[in-house]
């Protein structure tokens, strides 16, 4: 029970104060996978770490493998046999219910979520088969819709595609380009689906500011890696040229609103302050992404449990 009851806490933390501390990720100066990679990391273990209580109760490490000490573990027994603590089986039973109700809620609606995710998918793929062209020039992953406004976004799924308006055809060849490699950045890092889990897991559990926050930033982070990405290949140039460009058009040629879409002189700030970073950094940037979404259980767990454990061999004096 002791450990159950870390691995609560770290939740709790994970799940309320670990936004506060995410949201200081994103700068122009980092790549945004960092905070991508953090946020998503975080994410991923808030539910590890929910669906860890009841099989904690249940396999019972500390009992099995003697991962704490004997002093505690006799001590725990003792307080449940003579009764020193009445209400020890009632707490049990409740980190048992909570966190099988959780985990079974988390599980179930992002698991529906991604299925819907990825129905839509390619219900949408299917419908762009049979009304857009292609060109071969663009590649095979691309389709033009005959439509006003400078219109671009992609979709994933088993036949990912970058959909181009009338407006992105009769572009400047270099901010064409910039959109296309946007679009295609989307794609390589499967940011689509990123976008579903979060948005599946905030459906889930929308009471905490980890999945509740983390969607939206997910989505803005995902937008502004592909604007990262695309720099690099096209020039930062061309990618502000395709968002003024973008911006100035009409609201309806917006086929696909996000967060991002709304701010799109934040995203020409963060390519303005660009920096070339030196390899060794980049190769830091996922190491960094999930040391600092795996420090508070780390930091959390082994705290709570000492303390509890103190308090048992006080009870038990």
């Amino acid at each position: 029970m002791i450990a159950a009851i870390g691995l609560l806490v770290a939740a709790a933390v994970l799940g309320f104060a670990a936004p506060h501390w995410l949201g200081r990720l994103a700068a122009p100066h980092r790549h945004p996978r960092v905070a991508l990679a953090a946020w998503l990391t975080s994410q991923a273990l808030f539910v590890g770490v929910v669906a860890a209580v009841p099989l904690v109760l249940w396999v019972r490490p500390g009992d099995r493998w003697h991962l704490l000490p004997a002093s505690t573990l006799s001590c725990v027994a003792a307080l449940r046999e003579n009764g020193t603590v009445p209400w020890l089986l009632a707490v049990e039973a409740a980190l048992w219910a909570v966190g099988l109700l959780l985990a079974g809620r988390i599980v179930l609606v992002v698991s529906r979520g991604l299925r819907r995710h990825r129905r839509v998918t390619e219900e949408h793929a299917s419908v762009l088969r049979l009304v857009g062209r292609r060109d071969p020039a663009d590649g095979d992953d691309v389709v033009h819709l005959v439509g006003p406004g400078v219109a671009a976004y992609s979709i994933g799924g088993r036949s990912p595609a970058i959909v181009l308006g009338t407006g992105v055809v009769d572009l400047e060849p270099p901010t064409r380009a910039a959109v296309l490699a946007h679009e295609r950045a989307h794609l390589r890092g499967r940011h689509h689906l990123l976008v579903a889990w979060a948005d599946s897991l905030r459906a889930a559990v929308p009471a905490v500011p980890l999945a509740r926050v983390g969607a939206t930033w997910v989505r803005v982070l995902v937008e502004l890696s592909a604007d990262r990405q695309a720099a690099a290949s096209c020039g930062p140039s061309a990618v502000c040229a395709a968002l003024e460009r973008w911006h100035d058009e009409p609201g309806g040629s917006r086929p696909v609103p996000t967060p991002a879409a709304g701010f799109v002189e934040d995203r020409v700030v963060w390519l303005s302050g660009l920096r070339d970073p030196r390899r060794g950094a980049r190769a830091l940037d996922y190491p960094l992404a999930l040391t600092l979404s795996a420090l508070p259980v780390l930091g959390t767990v082994p705290v709570v449990v000492a303390a509890l454990a103190a308090y048992c061999a006080m009870l038990g004096a």
